[in-house]
């Protein structure tokens, strides 16, 4: 088996990756169908077979991914397409069989899993033991090696980083803080917290970032010692869910590794809206950009799991700033690069970036 690994860098607000290009050019030039046939009940794909040959999607939307479902999925179609598209909502002990009975019909010619987790190692095996077929795996990227017929499309962790940081910042100022706090160490891929950082400027410059301890307290003679709102660059213990929740912490997940009870926002999946790039990408005729149409492909960056903790004017500003990473007119590194050089030596001492990150 060839290694591919799903964690390949692109520089858009989605990436893909595949195993090999040209196959899944190829693939996706091959997918030709009409209709649309979704949700739980639908009808058998073998009862659906035209006249002529075509083939179909089998979409499965594992343990109800946040704002995926068979409406969103059919609403991604483009006006003028040719697709059969079956999708189920199944938990993750039902996918597996879900999509044996699925491909059992001839018309299926890939299979899109969509999981708000880890690339799980079912799916992984489940590919190998169908080569003849092409699976899309959409949620958080991954660095374990793949088979050819295994592609991702993955949210761009620069962009995820750069909105949730805006958002710390933005909620901040909405609760007349002055400060945000930062618990853990930088990610392995400076970028990512130089996103994250750009992004806390661009919400609030005057804002103060403060390193927080897992071992301090709450409160302290009657002073919160957690600011308001915090960053985490890593998972929290439970103590420290417990500290943050008993000192009322607004904690912002940056990695999904982060998402816990305490987190009130953290990295979500690309969103279905984004599809429609990538069914027109899947019927492009074999070399004439199918990957470069998944590529291009944008969409939600985070997901906020605690609408309630969030003031609604921040909450209703958090679309523009999606908006502006997936139109490409907000670009993470050029905000990063604009910050004073003093702040960002500064913050990269609290949040332990490399010198050279840094500067």
């Amino acid at each position: 088996m060839k290694e591919n690994r799903l964690d390949d860098r692109q520089s858009k607000a989605w990436r893909v990756q595949s195993g090999r290009t040209s196959r899944l050019q190829t693939a996706a030039a091959a997918l030709i169908a009409v209709g649309v046939v979704t949700g739980c009940g639908a009808p058998d794909l073998a009862s659906l077979r035209p006249t002529v040959t075509k083939t179909a999607v089998a979409v499965l939307l594992v343990n109800q991914p946040a704002e995926w479902s068979p409406a969103a999925v059919q609403a991604s179609l483009p006006a003028t397409g040719n697709l059969v598209v079956k999708v189920d909502g199944v938990s993750d002990r039902q996918a597996v069989a879900t999509a044996n009975a699925d491909v059992k019909q001839p018309e299926v010619h890939w299979l899109m899993w969509v999981q708000d987790s880890p690339l799980p190692g079912e799916l992984v095996s489940w590919a190998q033991d169908h080569p003849q077929k092409q699976v899309l795996f959409v949620g958080p990227a991954s660095t374990q090696p793949v088979p050819d017929n295994l592609h991702a499309l993955v949210p761009d962790p620069e962009a995820e980083a750069y909105v949730l940081g805006w958002l710390a910042g933005a909620q901040a100022v909405a609760a007349q803080s002055a400060v945000v706090g930062w618990l853990g160490n930088a990610s392995p891929d400076p970028a990512t917290t130089q996103a994250a950082l750009a992004g806390l400027y661009s919400a609030a410059p005057q804002l103060q970032l403060q390193p927080v301890s897992g071992g301090m307290a709450a409160v302290a003679g009657g002073t919160p010692l957690w600011p308001h709102v915090c960053l985490a660059a890593r998972p929290l213990t439970p103590a420290e869910q417990q500290t943050a929740a008993a000192a009322g912490v607004i904690v912002v997940a940056l990695s999904a590794g982060a998402d816990n009870p305490a987190s009130s926002a953290r990295p979500g999946l690309p969103s279905p809206q984004g599809l429609t790039d990538v069914w027109q990408g899947m019927q492009s005729p074999a070399g004439t950009g199918a990957a470069d149409a998944l590529r291009r492909t944008a969409g939600r960056t985070a997901v906020v799991t605690a609408s309630d903790r969030f003031d609604p004017a921040v909450l209703s500003q958090l679309a523009n700033i999606q908006s502006a990473l997936r139109e490409g007119t907000l670009q993470p590194a050029q905000q990063w690069a604009q910050m004073p050089a003093v702040l960002r030596q500064a913050w990269a001492v609290v949040t332990g970036l490399p010198a050279a990150a840094g500067g």
